[in-house]
């Protein structure tokens, strides 16, 4: 709640933003890890540079996927309760959002 991840919205938005700008910046942080470390390639600066973009935003990929999948389908799935004015569909991932209501 510190980030203002209480609702299902953001947290939505923070888990899709957030490696999309991690692989936006890895160009940059492999520029200077590249250049710091002195130890380029073949290729030369560019080529290491881009290489070493590739991996990270691989890694980065690779371990986001998981995450923003399963909250992307927890933005479908609706659970019932049944009390005594009806049933009630509330969004599994967000308890205060009722499914099919405008904020869903």
């Amino acid at each position: 709640q510190c980030l203002g991840l209480a609702s299902f919205f953001n947290r939505l938005l923070f888990f899709f933003v957030t490696p999309l700008t991690l692989v936006l910046l890895s160009p940059l942080l492999s520029l200077t890890t590249t250049a710091l470390s002195k130890r380029v390639g073949r290729g030369g600066l560019w080529r290491t540079m881009l290489y070493r973009a590739l991996e990270m935003s691989l890694v980065i990929i690779f371990f986001s996927y998981p995450i923003i999948s399963d909250l992307a389908f927890q933005a479908w799935v609706c659970d019932t309760f049944t009390d005594k004015s009806g049933d009630t569909r509330m969004l599994r991932g967000d308890y205060t959002v009722e499914c099919g209501s405008d904020e869903h």
